[in-house]
């Protein structure tokens, strides 16, 4: 298969699979807040987190909402930074 047209259909599965998994809002991400513990299963906290560990500069992966030792790693990292 020729490489562009390879990327062309990885580029368009990869937006279907995003597209149904259910989008979150901007205004989601940014009223998200770690209250309670259960929390911690929220992907608008989750990608909020994974945005500002990113912003310094504590990689946490793929920014994606979802909470794997990608993400809790650099959250004890940043705690004691």
């Amino acid at each position: 298969m020729r490489p562009r047209l390879f990327c062309a259909i990885l580029v368009a599965v990869t937006l279907a699979l995003a597209s149904s998994a259910g989008a979150l809002s901007l205004d989601e991400v940014n009223k998200a807040e770690f209250t309670k513990p259960s929390a911690k299963d929220s992907r608008a906290v989750n990608l909020k987190a994974q945005v500002l560990l990113d912003r310094l500069g504590f990689s946490s992966g793929a920014i994606d909402g979802r909470r794997s030792t990608t993400t809790t790693a650099p959250i004890t990292a940043a705690n004691t930074a």
